[in-house]
């Protein structure tokens, strides 16, 4: 008899929720982004630029933030539940690196779109140089951080060969 519990983060913009996901399974609860409910103007710019200098996670995972789902995160992190999935590194900015480090659960992660390239070819094709450096900061966060993802978790799935071949170095 297995018991799944989870925790199911959804990125929110302009008020809702991007890709609205409805739960499958009675025991999962689902996050949206703070963006909804965030004020806009220099107060959004003042967080942005918080996220970008204090936190390991890439500006692209801004989206997926929820101060909601960062407690119920970190409450269930402190049981005996014997698996966490991570289903794309972007919900990673939910929690703490201290936390995702010292897990005393096996993790799976669901790896798809290879990020670092991803953004690595938008700064290329970007003329604004700031926008420049902010993606190619965004591609080093993500290398770093997908890649210490891999090399935690217990078992890596990818959605295709092509972002096994790229993670396999």
């Amino acid at each position: 008899n297995i018991e799944l519990h989870g925790i199911i983060v959804q990125a929110g913009i302009a008020g809702a929720a991007v890709r609205p996901v409805e739960s499958p399974w009675p025991n999962f609860k689902i996050y949206t982004g703070d963006l909804q409910t965030e004020a806009g103007g220099l107060s959004r710019i003042k967080n942005k630029l918080k996220h970008i200098f204090c936190n390991i996670a890439p500006l692209a995972s801004y989206a997926f933030l929820s101060k909601a789902a960062q407690q119920a995160i970190a409450a269930v992190l402190t049981t005996n539940y014997d698996l966490v999935i991570i289903d794309h590194m972007l919900a990673i900015c939910n929690i703490q690196p201290s936390a995702l480090l010292s897990l005393k659960h096996k993790v799976i992660l669901i790896a798809h779109d290879v990020t670092p390239l991803y953004l690595l070819g938008t700064s290329r094709l970007n003329k604004n140089i700031v926008a420049k450096i902010f993606l190619f900061d965004d591609a080093f966060k993500s290398l770093v951080v997908e890649s210490t993802l891999i090399k935690r978790a217990a078992l890596t799935v990818f959605l295709s060969q092509w972002d096994e071949q790229w993670y396999s170095w």
